[in-house]
């Protein structure tokens, strides 16, 4: 699937998020319509304020095919709503792209950035 919809984007990361994260991460996805499913650069997104990983998940996940696990942009500042501990992994593999979920059409009629 390369585009989602708001509604099939709450119920992929209510599935998707098993623990508590980010407060605003609903108002956040809220504020799209839709979400494209992009190659984008690494560095043009990063962790969530307040992120904080787990090193041993992203020492599992570097040694992983991350290639068809993409990851959830939202915010307009690029903050990562998902798959932060996936970014740092493909960070240290060297990547220099990504592939990523990104939100767009926002409700307040500005263009993302």
């Amino acid at each position: 699937m390369n585009t989602m919809t708001l509604d099939q984007m709450l119920a992929y990361l209510e599935k998707a998020m098993k623990k508590k994260h980010h407060p605003d991460w609903l108002g956040w996805v809220g504020q799209n319509k839709i979400f494209k499913l992009k190659t984008i650069p690494i560095d043009s997104v990063s962790p969530a304020d307040g992120w904080q990983g787990d090193q041993n998940n992203i020492d599992k996940l570097f040694k992983s095919n991350l290639s068809d696990s993409p990851i959830i942009v939202v915010h307009k500042n690029g903050a990562i709503i998902d798959g932060n501990h996936r970014h740092q992994a493909l960070k240290k593999q060297g990547a220099k792209t990504i592939q990523a979920f990104v939100g767009e059409n926002f409700k307040d009629g500005k263009k993302k950035g």
